[in-house]
């Protein structure tokens, strides 16, 4: 028996006005029904229908993905874990996202902590994925994931649709924005101030990017071992940066030889939601948290 209160649902959310450093709003689940009945006793449907309703007290919130976990042990769910059922197995790791939604997948899975999801999903050679097109030949991002036939275009053959959409490879810029930490500010166009935020994933322990910006090359590169996270960026001139440096505030944090605490160049804005943020200008910085 399956009570559906036991029911949790957890919401991938995409943020059309999300400012970079600022907590992101919350999208809640509520009326959660199955078989259109609230908390039922049991439930002998083979294959039972859930529904729900969305909530944000946020402007332009959108949903374009959810996993389901269902359990009959709450603590069970509240370790994020199931033991009747898991959405995430019905598509075997396989993204089942559209054109939109496939652009964010990866950025916001590596920041709610799903990085072994986003290393499976970018790594597997089964359809639908990358390394699927890549067994049929393709050197280019194709319009479809290679299906010999649409179910809703008879007489269409998968191989008469476009060879050129650049657009299927969108998780690039999950590494630049998402692994390397490399934002620019809504607020001033053309990278005049820098955000510097990165996903620290439980697949990576290192990773190292450069972009050309207008502004000049930004760079960023960082090791996460056990003895602690170093991290190098480099800024370029006429440009300034907020760093959110990934730390509990309990730990020492270095900038090259000294404390951040006794460089001058560096202005300290507190400790909050696992960063510690900062504000440095121009030029090459070397931080260290142990």
């Amino acid at each position: 028996m399956v009570k559906i209160k036991n029911i949790v649902i957890w919401l991938i959310t995409v943020f059309n006005l999300h400012a970079f450093g600022e907590k992101a709003e919350t999208i809640n689940p509520f009326d959660l029904t199955c078989e259109y009945l609230k908390d039922p006793l049991d439930m002998d449907h083979p294959a039972p229908r859930l529904s729900w309703k969305l909530r944000s007290d946020a402007r332009d919130q959108k949903r374009t993905a959810y996993r389901i976990l269902v359990s009959d042990q709450p603590e069970v769910l509240n370790r994020n874990e199931e033991n009747i059922w898991d959405s995430e197995e019905i598509h075997h790791g396989h993204q089942k996202t559209g054109v939109f939604g496939s652009r964010y997948l990866h950025y916001v899975l590596g920041e709610y902590g799903y990085g072994k999801t986003v290393q499976k999903m970018l790594n597997l050679d089964s359809y639908p994925g990358y390394g699927y097109l890549i067994s049929l030949g393709a050197t280019t991002f194709w319009e479809n994931w290679g299906e010999p036939a649409f179910e809703d275009r008879p007489g269409i053959a998968g191989n008469d649709r476009s060879k050129s959409h650049p657009f299927q490879g969108g998780f690039d810029a999950w590494f630049y924005q998402g692994i390397a930490g490399i934002h620019p500010d809504p607020q001033c166009p053309g990278f005049r101030h820098i955000i510097f935020r990165p996903q620290l994933t439980d697949v990576l322990t290192y990773a190292k990017a450069d972009f050309n910006s207008v502004s000049g090359t930004i760079s960023s590169q960082w090791e996460n071992q056990s003895s602690g996270f170093i991290w190098s960026v480099s800024v370029p001139v006429n440009t300034t940066t907020t760093v959110f440096l990934p730390t509990n505030g309990q730990q020492e944090i270095r900038e090259g030889n000294q404390p951040i605490s006794q460089s001058k160049s560096i202005k300290i804005f507190g400790t909050e939601d696992g960063f510690t943020q900062l504000r440095i200008g121009s030029g090459t910085y070397l931080f260290t948290v142990r």
